[in-house]
C-alpha cells in the first residue's frame, strides 16, 4: 500500500509541527508493516543458503 508523503520544498504545503500523537500512530504503522514485511519474507524462504546459487543455475 502507497503512502503520500509529503514535500518539504512545496511552499504550500504547511509548517506546523506534527502532533507528538500522530506521529507515534505513524511510526507505529511504518514499524507494523515492517515486521509484517520482514515476516514474509522469511517464510517464502527468501535468502535461504543455496537461493542465489540455484537461481543463477536456472539461467
Amino acid at each position: 500500500m502507497a503512502q503520500r508523503h509529503l514535500d518539504p520544498t512545496d511552499p504550500t504545503a504547511a509548517a506546523a509541527p506534527v502532533p507528538a500523537d500522530a506521529l507515534a500512530a505513524y511510526l507505529r504503522s511504518q514499524a507494523t508493516e515492517f515486521l509484517r514485511a520482514l515476516r514474509q519474507h522469511q517464510e517464502t524462504g527468501a535468502g535461504a543458503a543455496g537461493g542465489p546459487a540455484e537461481s543463477v543455475d536456472a539461467a
